[in-house]
């Protein structure tokens, strides 16, 4: 966003940023956050982003999630800001700051391996290597 609305990063000798990170299961109830499935925050957080500012690359980021399109909640103001920045569009991004490959954009999305009911799918776990799990389909979050 920072490059699209004419913005730019600097880097400075002596300056330091950081962010901590708080160590949780992205699938599970984090339950320092009293019983909240934050999986499902960040879910919808990230498809927030992906429709508000990746324009038609948002079908990259939904194939490769395997998140299903909308209840990203009222996005209203969001593309305000981008109006009213007269922000650049992604594609610009990915063209003139961006040092990454895009995928091919017209290989269909495939959905999870599933059971004729769709109540149990192929689940990697998390996990990029390994057994696949039979597991209850997640109905709209990432099934890997």
């Amino acid at each position: 966003r920072v490059w699209m609305c004419g913005g730019s990063m600097e880097q400075h000798p002596c300056s330091s940023v950081g962010h901590i990170y708080r160590e949780f299961n992205r699938f599970a109830v984090d339950p320092k956050l009293k019983g909240v499935n934050i999986g499902g925050i960040l879910d919808r957080n990230d498809k927030r982003v992906a429709k508000a500012w990746m324009d038609e690359y948002s079908a990259i980021f939904y194939r490769f999630r395997r998140l299903v399109p909308g209840g990203e909640g009222n996005l209203t103001e969001r593309f305000a800001v981008r109006e009213r920045n007269k922000c650049k569009d992604f594609k610009w991004y990915l063209d003139n700051v961006a040092d990454v490959f895009v995928p091919d954009m017209t290989i269909p999305h495939k959905p999870p391996v599933s059971d004729p009911t769709h109540a149990d799918c192929l689940d990697g776990g998390g996990k990029l290597a390994g057994e696949a799990l039979v597991q209850p389909c997640h109905h709209g979050q990432s099934q890997e």
